[in-house]
C-alpha cells in the first residue's frame, strides 16, 4: 500500500511566502535602524542665593537654595524671584541661551523690620542684663544696711537698695518687653510675593463675618476658590 501523501496546511503556502519574502529581504543590502534624532539642548539657569531661599522661575517654584541641580528652560526671557524670610524679595529677568548655562547671583536686602527686630532684641538682652546688675547691687546695698546701726548711714543704704531695686524692675521689666516683641517681629517677617507669583499660589480661603440683624445673630461663612 501506497502511504498517502501529507495534507497541505492552506497556511502552509502563505507562510512559505512569508519566509522567502523575508529570506529575499535578507538578501538585500541591510540599513542600520534609524534612531530619533536627540532634542534640542535646553537653556539652563544657575540661581545662587542665601541658604534657605525659595526660587520660583516664571511663578513656578523650582526649590530651596542652594538648588541640587540646575534648572531647565526654554530659552528666551524669563522672571525669576527669590524669596527669604526677613528680606526683601529679588525679582530678575533674565535672557537664557540655547545650550548655555545663565548663573545668577543674588543677595537680598534685609526688612526693616528684620532690621527693628534685631535692635529690640539686642536692645532687650541688655535690659535684662541691666536689671540683673541693679538687682545684685540691691542686694549689696540691702546687706550694708542690715550691718549697720540706725543713723545716717543706715538710712542711706536703705535708700540705695530702693533705688536700685526700682531701677532693676523697670530695667528688667522693660527688656523683657523688648526682647519679646523683637523676637515676634522676627518670626512674622515673612516675604510678601510679588502679585503673579502670588496669584499663581493662592488657593481656596475660607472668610468667616460677624451677622447681625433684628432678631437674628450668628456667623456668615464665604468660601473663595
Amino acid at each position: 500500500m501506497r502511504p498517502s501523501s501529507p495534507r497541505r496546511s492552506p497556511l502552509a503556502a502563505p507562510v512559505c511566502a512569508v519566509v522567502l519574502g523575508g529570506l529575499g529581504a535578507a538578501c538585500e543590502p541591510t540599513r542600520p535602524p534609524e534612531t530619533p534624532g536627540a532634542g534640542p539642548e535646553p537653556a539652563r539657569l544657575e540661581v545662587e542665593a542665601p541658604r534657605g531661599a525659595e526660587i520660583r522661575v516664571d511663578g513656578v517654584f523650582v526649590g530651596v537654595a542652594p538648588l541640587p541641580k540646575l534648572v531647565d528652560a526654554e530659552p528666551g526671557r524669563h522672571r525669576v524671584v527669590v524669596t527669604l524670610g526677613g528680606h526683601e524679595p529679588v525679582i530678575e529677568a533674565v535672557l537664557l541661551e540655547r545650550g548655555k548655562t545663565t548663573t545668577l547671583t543674588t543677595d537680598p536686602a534685609e526688612t526693616d523690620q528684620r532690621i527693628g527686630s534685631w535692635v529690640a532684641l539686642g536692645t532687650g538682652a541688655a535690659g535684662v542684663g541691666t536689671g540683673i546688675v541693679l538687682g545684685v547691687l540691691a542686694v549689696i546695698a540691702q546687706r550694708d544696711a542690715a550691718a549697720l546701726s540706725d543713723g545716717p548711714a543706715h538710712d542711706a543704704a536703705l535708700e540705695a537698695r530702693d533705688r536700685y531695686r526700682t531701677a532693676a524692675t523697670v530695667a528688667g521689666l522693660s527688656g523683657v518687653g523688648l526682647f519679646v516683641a523683637g523676637a515676634l517681629l522676627f518670626a512674622i517677617d515673612e516675604p510678601e510675593l510679588p502679585e503673579p507669583e502670588r496669584a499663581e499660589e493662592q488657593g481656596a480661603s475660607l472668610s468667616v463675618l460677624p451677622l447681625c440683624a433684628p432678631d437674628l445673630g450668628g456667623v456668615a461663612a464665604r468660601v473663595r476658590f
